[in-house]
């Protein structure tokens, strides 16, 4: 998929992000990304595995700074894995 796309970012409880974003370029779905590092300029990312169906598996990590952040992350579905950047600014 090439961009650029309008993903939804926002909140949880303490130091977690709900994305919605389309994680295998067509289908959206709603993940939970832990943020570390809160009282540093670079905050890591990490993605724990989660289900995104019965049959998709994903996670990762990456990095925010200075209102933008880049999270890589695998997708493995049917015992197929396939490696996947997304890349966000805000607005």
């Amino acid at each position: 998929m090439a961009g650029p796309v309008d993903i939804a970012v926002s909140t949880d409880k303490g130091s977690r992000l709900l994305v919605d974003a389309p994680f295998n370029g067509k289908d959206w779905f709603v993940v939970s990304i832990k943020v570390s590092d809160l009282d540093k300029e670079v905050k890591k990312l990490l993605l724990n595995e989660q289900n995104l169906d019965c049959c998709t598996e994903i996670s990762g990590e990456g990095f925010y700074f200075n209102q933008s952040f880049e999270l890589n992350y695998t997708l493995r579905q049917n015992g197929k894995k396939q490696r996947y950047k997304l890349v966000g600014t805000k607005r």
